[in-house]
This record gives C-alpha cells, structure tokens and sequence, in this order.
C-alpha cells in the first residue's frame, strides 16, 4: 500500500493553473513532485499538466540549494520584490 499523497504547497500561476509541491510515491520510492496542475474548461478539478519534475527525495538538498541561490540572485538583481515572495 502506497504512502498518501501529502501536498505541500500549491499556487495560483494563473486563472486556470496552478504550481502544486507533493510528496509521492512512484514505485514504491519517495519522491517530490512540482508540477503545474491545471482546471479544464468547464470542469471543477485540477488536473495533472505535462510541465513539471519528478524526482526521488534523496535530491531534496541539492533542488533546496539551487532555488535558495536563485532567489538569492533574483532579489540581489532586483528582480524579485519583498511582496512577491511573501505572496508566491
């Protein structure tokens, strides 16, 4: 029997999508899955898009690195503004 799906965080990206963080399991491993999930037209659930990544939980340091470094040098360049983070 496989682990329940636990969602982590999720986001408006737009009207129709949003950006979904989860914990998984896909054959019987854990995994992290960031994926852009999306609302049909005229339907109510969210579905599964084809944009996003999939990987085993053991590259959770090395992703949390590099957003947290990327982050860094958006907000050093100006690119992100102290709102936008806090509001995703």
């Amino acid at each position: 029997m496989s682990a329940p799906v636990l969602i982590l965080s999720q986001w408006a990206k737009n009207q129709r999508e949003v950006v979904r963080v989860a914990l998984e399991e896909f054959n019987g491993k854990p995994i992290v899955n960031i994926r852009t999930w999306y609302r049909p037209e005229g339907g109510d659930d969210l579905r599964p898009g084809k944009s996003g990544i999939a990987m085993s939980v053991q590259h959770l340091p090395a992703l949390a690195a590099a957003i947290n470094g990327a982050l860094g040098v958006a907000t050093e360049r100006g690119d992100i503004v102290e709102q936008e983070r806090a509001d995703g």
